[in-house]
Order: structure tokens, then C-alpha cells, then sequence
């Protein structure tokens, strides 16, 4: 009799894809990671094995948690932790790929960059100095560092009489130092100035 043809045994393991997580930080306490499906398997792909860590390679968060599809969303990130993720496949008759390389890691920050400090040049300053009025800014945030700032110059805090509200600036610098020509603006003797500053850390806040 004439052999027929069997169903060919699947035991190859399946193929797995790069994770995908565009950004180094994060603004809120969720994060999602997404992947390409995985191929390179005869019975097709069942599931995926998420882990989930603050150490890269770890699984100390989520170890092998099951899903079907092809992302992953954690709700419970704390602020100032680093975390990162890696997935392997299985094929229908339980094959398994190796796990993913790492995705970066994402820094959760959701707290504001802070002004700790404005210095200028004193209490008073005299006709000379009006061309180049010069004052420092410190800023600081330790979880996603300092992308920008901006700053204005008025008769009194928040207000931008003598330099436009608001001269914006990108850096990554937490000590600048900004000098401003107030010669046209200081005409009487005895007006106050104030410098008003405000920075932005790496997720936008």
C-alpha cells in the first residue's frame, strides 16, 4: 500500500523579534513595550513569556507571565526605577524561542526639575553694569537630568518688562549663565530687578 503522507513534526523552534520602546524615560507609572510576532514556525505561535526586571537580564519583577499577544503593558512603575523587559515565543506544540536581547531601559520620572538657585551681581548695580546684567541659574533633576529652561526679567517675579516672557533655551547644562542688556529698560533710579526661572527634565515636565 502506498505510504501516506504524515503530519510533519514541529520542532523547530520559533524565531523572536526586538523589543520596541523608543524612549530612555518615562512621564507616568505605566509602561508598554511591544514586539513583532514571531515566525519561523509550522504550527504557528501560541503565546509569549514576558519578564520583567530592574536589573537588565532579570526577572525579578515578572518571570515567564503569559500572553497572546504581542505586547505588554505594566501598570505599577515606581518613580526613579530603571526597568527593562525581555519575551521569548512558543510554537503550538511547545517549542520555545531564546529570549529577546533586553529592551533599553526606561527610567520612570514624574516628579518636577527644580530651580535651586538664581545669582546675580548683588543688590545693587551701577550704570556700567546695566549693558551686562548676568546672572546664574541652577537647576536640577536626578532621575531624567535637564533638557531646557527658560527665564524673563521684569519689575517684579514672573513678569517679563525688561526680557520678553518667556526666553526659552534647550540644554543639558545644570549651571548656565545668561548675561542680559538692561540699558534701555533701567532708566530710573532705584527700579528692582527680578529674574524669574523655570527648567524642563528629559520626559517634558
Amino acid at each position: 500500500a502506498p505510504v501516506q503522507p504524515g503530519t510533519p513534526a514541529d520542532t523547530c523552534p520559533p524565531g523572536i523579534n526586538p523589543l520596541y520602546w523608543n524612549d530612555s524615560y518615562t512621564s507616568t507609572t505605566t509602561i508598554v513595550w511591544e514586539w513583532s510576532a514571531s515566525s519561523g514556525s509550522y504550527s504557528g505561535i501560541a503565546g509569549y513569556y514576558v519578564c520583567v526586571s530592574t536589573i537588565p537580564a532579570g526577572a525579578d519583577i515578572l518571570n515567564d507571565y503569559y500572553v497572546q499577544c504581542t505586547s505588554f503593558v505594566y501598570y505599577t512603575a515606581q518613580h526613579g526605577y530603571t526597568y527593562y523587559m525581555k519575551v521569548k515565543s512558543r510554537s503550538n506544540t511547545g517549542a520555545y524561542s531564546a529570549y529577546s536581547a533586553n529592551s533599553n531601559g526606561v527610567m520612570v520620572d514624574i516628579t518636577q526639575p527644580q530651580v535651586i538657585g538664581i545669582t546675580d551681581l548683588g543688590r545693587f548695580i551701577n550704570e556700567t553694569q546695566k549693558t551686562g546684567f548676568t546672572f546664574n541659574l541652577l537647576f536640577t533633576d536626578t532621575e531624567s537630568g535637564i533638557t531646557g529652561y527658560k527665564y524673563c526679567i521684569g519689575k517684579s517675579t514672573n513678569t517679563g518688562e525688561f526680557v520678553a516672557q518667556w526666553v526659552t533655551k534647550p540644554s543639558t547644562s545644570t549651571a548656565v549663565i545668561e548675561t542680559e542688556n538692561l540699558t534701555n529698560n533701567l532708566q530710573t533710579t532705584g527700579d528692582t530687578v527680578y529674574v524669574t526661572a523655570y527648567c524642563r527634565n528629559g520626559v517634558g515636565i
